[in-house]
């Protein structure tokens, strides 16, 4: 029965991987019809509602799961992210405390508890657990003790970002630039760390941050939208005007009219007055 069981398990969990999440659930269902009590397929089965958007239906399976085995870190972890996805954020905080109690060294745990946490308004509590996942990053421990990769990335971003919001903008920099050393092909990374350079009023930096996002992802309305801003500020009409068409696309997206309202801008700082209002009729 195990055997047969741990086969079933290792078809449904490639199925899984492939993102076939369809079939993925009706094999766990499967093997939950011959063995309602595998703690595995509950899980698995709740991973898979979670991954399709059905927080109700995750949380109900992998709750389910976790009554059998209380203590297993990785379906305490996917229990809070169900429930914060659900925007049950204090459900999900103690989730990922009870995955961290049960094994301290469980990091995803520690990460996504500092996201909660980030998500509730805590920052100096988020802080504190990005910095401990990279203070064990950064200490003698072995590699294979370490958080994987990505996770030291996020834990670079995310203490960047609470720091940014704490108005702690010189740490945030330091962070941010960490976080690009061990991603420096992420657009998304430079994009953040560009926006924290406009905010600080050191333009020319964000300029140049700004275009390296966009040598990496050309197409990023955001992006464009932003650098439009820094070359209005800089007096730059003709590189503000381009900026600002290039965030129009497509038209309809969400930065659609804000795009409008900065090329007006750039005609009205141009004293080009009857084409501002073109723009914006």
């Amino acid at each position: 029965m195990r055997q047969n069981t741990t086969a079933a398990l290792q078809e449904a969990l490639a199925k899984h991987n492939a993102g076939d999440l369809g079939g993925a659930a009706r094999a766990y269902r499967a093997i939950l019809k011959r063995d309602p009590a595998q703690a595995d397929a509950l899980h698995l089965l709740g991973l898979t509602a979670h991954q399709s958007g059905d927080q109700a239906r995750a949380i109900r399976h992998i709750e389910t799961a976790v009554a059998i085995k209380p203590k297993e870190p990785v379906f305490l972890g996917n229990l809070g992210l169900a429930h914060h996805a659900a925007g049950n954020l204090d459900l999900a905080e103690g989730c990922f405390r009870r995955a961290l109690a049960a094994v301290p060294a469980y990091y995803p745990a520690r990460l996504h508890l500092g996201s909660v946490l980030a998500a509730q308004g805590r920052d100096e509590d988020a802080l504190a657990e990005f910095q401990a996942l990279i203070d064990i990053t950064l200490s003698d421990v072995p590699a294979v003790a370490r958080p994987d990769m990505a996770s030291q990335v996020l834990s670079h971003a995310k203490a960047a970002q609470a720091l940014r919001n704490l108005g702690r903008f010189e740490e945030a920099v330091e962070q941010y630039e960490h976080a690009i050393l061990l991603a420096p092909n992420d657009a998304e990374l430079l994009a953040s760390q560009a926006s924290l350079e406009q905010i600080r009023g050191r333009i020319d930096a964000a300029v140049e941050i700004y275009h390296r996002a966009l040598a990496l992802q050309p197409v990023s309305p955001q992006i464009s939208l932003n650098l439009g801003h820094c070359y209005l500020e800089q007096g730059l009409f003709d590189e503000a005007l381009t900026a600002f068409k290039a965030a129009q696309e497509p038209i309809g997206g969400g930065n659609y009219e804000s795009a409008v309202a900065g090329i007006a801008s750039v005609h009205e700082r141009a004293g080009a007055y009857d084409d501002a209002w073109a723009v914006l009729e």
